[in-house]
């Protein structure tokens, strides 16, 4: 009787993952393998030349493949892009580039300002890391006190 129900429940848990996987199969494609704005986002993520951000982003995607394994392709595809356009925003970091930063430093260059040129130097450092948004900001407003404090 005992060997009857072990056969009966192995019959029943194979039968179960039959099914489990016709409904997969019939639900259409799952997960982020194949899908190109999903390879666009972990390639953003594994070249992000922000390092303050870099290894929170790694750590998010790498859960995302995990979590991703069985949505719907279509669902996938547009987290991916999400993820993708916020991981490219983080990771475009610092000055270079940015038209109101090479204001200020144009400006900064021949100041006279002895506190005004440390400025300088501890702004570099500071937004070598933040995202360019920030960094358009924070020149706007440095490129008014430059303007103000180095005639």
């Amino acid at each position: 009787m005992q060997s009857k129900k072990i056969l009966l429940r192995g019959a029943a848990t194979v039968l179960a993952g039959s099914f489990l996987a016709l409904t997969v199969a019939a639900c259409g494609k799952r997960g982020h393998v194949g899908v190109a704005e999903c390879d666009d986002y972990f390639k953003a993520v594994d070249t992000c030349k922000n390092d303050a951000e870099k290894e929170s982003l790694k750590a998010e995607a790498d859960s995302n493949k995990e979590n991703w394994k069985l949505l719907a392709q279509d669902k996938v595809k547009e987290a991916c892009v999400a993820r993708g356009n916020y991981a490219k925003e983080r990771c475009d970091a610092g000055p270079d580039g940015v038209a109101e930063c090479d204001e200020y430093f144009k400006i900064l260059s021949t100041c006279k300002n002895e506190t005004q040129k440390t400025n300088e130097k501890n702004n570099r450092e500071i937004w070598k890391s933040q995202p360019r948004k920030t960094v358009q900001e924070n020149c706007k407003r440095a490129v008014d006190m430059a303007k103000t404090f180095c005639k």
